[in-house]
């Protein structure tokens, strides 16, 4: 009977993060930086499901992901102050550490750390870490790798050679395929680095058509 009982209670232990989880979920998906006020109670929404979720204990890493995903858009807010910026990146790597410390192979959670770290720190030893483990456990995950790759175009100056050239055949690999070129220009045109995708770019592409796609891009 006690094991019974254990058993309905670690069932509804499951149930109830697994509710805290997807409304959470639901609402990040609902976020659209407007700035307003309906915007803020929507993400302070997600983030009460998701500690919610977390105090179950169930399924750790993955709500800590979530709240690290939370804390980095809210870091990506262009109606923030650059201190709340700040804060909430610094936040959002906290979480990403959690993950992957619970998760160690976890490729989408060391490649958004490792963006947080080289948009903060890229000279960090810490920082080259993480993005080497980022690029160790992609494997073929378009989007880890995408990512991975806008996050060499920003520490460029600070990752080794080898690390560079795998940057660069990544990036070649994407641009020579037209649905992945369209990904990889518009979140370098978003994210601000098509200066430093430019010379693979036109390599690829050539000067005309690539000029051509980051203006397509921008205009949208």
């Amino acid at each position: 009977m006690l094991l019974g009982t254990g058993g309905l209670w670690l069932s509804g232990v499951w149930f109830a993060a697994d509710q805290h989880y997807r409304a959470a979920v639901s609402s990040m998906h609902q976020l659209s930086h407007t700035g307003g006020i309906q915007e803020q109670l929507t993400w302070q929404s997600a983030k009460t499901g998701l500690n919610a979720a977390l105090s179950h204990r169930i399924n750790i890493p993955l709500v800590e992901f979530q709240l690290g995903r939370l804390y980095e858009y809210r870091a990506a807010d262009p109606y923030a102050r650059d201190r709340q910026k700040i804060a909430d990146r610094n936040r959002a790597m906290e979480y990403y550490e959690h993950a992957v410390k619970h998760r160690p192979t976890w490729s989408m959670a060391w490649t958004s750390l490792a963006y947080l770290q080289m948009l903060s720190s890229p000279e960090m030893e810490r920082t080259s870490r993480s993005f080497k483990k980022a690029i160790q456990f992609a494997g073929h995950e378009r989007a880890v790798r995408r990512r991975n790759a806008i996050t060499g175009m920003i520490g460029w100056d600070y990752i080794d050679d080898s690390t560079r050239a795998h940057i660069e055949n990544e990036m070649r690999e994407f641009l020579n395929n037209p649905r992945e070129a369209r990904s990889l220009i518009r979140d370098a045109v978003g994210r601000g680095w098509v200066a430093r995708m430019r010379p693979i770019g036109e390599e690829v592409l050539g000067v005309e058509e690539f000029d051509k796609r980051v203006e397509q891009i921008s205009k949208r």
